[in-house]
């Protein structure tokens, strides 16, 4: 069920693509590279450069992204440590954007009701509910002031009818995956409305784990945890998510991975990369956006056209560890 309305879901992105004429449909822009934790599986520190995204710069580019697309705010920092945060949201709802924002949760901006009205989904990223879990997953995390904020979060929402979607986003990982039932326990506890499940880069529950865990436990194990979890939310109305690293394995991913073909990420200093898992701009990137002038003239280029006709057949896609 969950792949067919995952099916359901990229076709009709594919369609409205057409329709529109966009390339790409979705537009991941990160706005900020600065974090207040330390998160184990965050790839951050391999970067020389840390820093925030130009508010002028950005409003520009926000100008070129066609009406009624999808924008993600998604980067290796926290969203909110922007203090452009809200001025840049309220440009993307001026455009009639639809705004999918990530953050850690950590942080509660003032007049949050006002920053609501300008977003329509905030995906929170949980990935343990366990004090001592935490300090090894999220350093500096502390949980019983993220269960505050996410329920101050909720109660504003509430308050101010705010038509935003609540959501976890959880990566599953060899150190969590025995705790999924406490995270949606947790979700449950908060009253978000719904969880997103997305598989660490490295690593499957089809039995490819690079971890060193016992193979065809893990695969048995894994699919038993998340079935209780989704079982869960389904009967407390918390609406699942199933990213395509836990649908699908193997060629099956490779062929229905978003990136390349319907998204591309831009990173908060204007770099275009490829695919959210390839970070380093000095490795591969595909121009920069504030460089080149305009996000038209990047996404007109020869290496963005050529990159997108390779359609994933293309070296960056082919080394990706999740289709190994």
């Amino acid at each position: 069920m969950a792949e067919a309305v995952f099916l359901i879901r990229h076709n009709l992105k594919k369609y409205i693509r057409k329709l529109t004429g966009s390339l790409p449909l979705m537009y991941n822009l990160g706005i900020s590279s600065v974090c207040n934790l330390r998160c184990s599986l965050c790839t951050r520190d391999n970067y020389e450069q840390q820093g925030f995204a130009d508010v002028e710069k950005l409003k520009i580019m926000i100008g070129e992204i066609p009406t009624y697309s999808i924008v993600v705010i998604v980067d290796l920092g926290e969203t909110f440590l922007h203090t452009g945060a809200a001025e840049i949201f309220s440009e993307l709802k001026k455009r009639h954007i639809w705004v999918d924002v990530f953050t850690n949760g950590t942080i509660i901006c003032e007049a949050l009701g006002n920053v609501l009205k300008n977003i329509d989904r905030i995906r929170v990223s949980v990935d343990t509910v366990n004090a001592d879990r935490a300090n090894i997953l999220r350093r500096n995390l502390n949980l019983v002031q993220l269960k505050e904020n996410l329920i101050k979060m909720r109660t504003i929402r509430d308050h101010v009818n705010i038509p935003v979607e609540l959501s976890f986003a959880t990566t599953i990982s060899s150190h969590n995956y025995m705790e999924l039932m406490d995270i949606v326990y947790f979700l449950a506890e908060v009253r978000f409305d719904s969880i997103f499940f997305n598989l660490q880069e490295d690593w499957s529950p089809y039995g490819n784990n690079r971890e060193g865990l016992s193979e065809p436990k893990m695969a048995a194990t894994i699919k038993n945890e998340l079935n209780g979890a989704i079982q869960f939310c389904h009967k407390h109305d918390i609406f699942t998510y199933q990213e395509p690293s836990v649908l699908f394995n193997g060629k099956d991913l490779y062929e229905n991975c978003r990136w390349t073909v319907d998204e591309f990420l831009i990173n908060w200093s204007g770099y275009m990369l490829p695919c959210c898992l390839r970070r380093d701009y000095r490795v591969f990137n595909l121009g920069n956006v504030y460089a080149d002038g305009s996000l038209s003239k990047t996404l007109s280029s020869d290496i963005v056209k050529n990159f997108h006709k390779s359609k994933r057949y293309n070296q960056i896609c082919k080394n990706c560890n999740k289709y190994q």
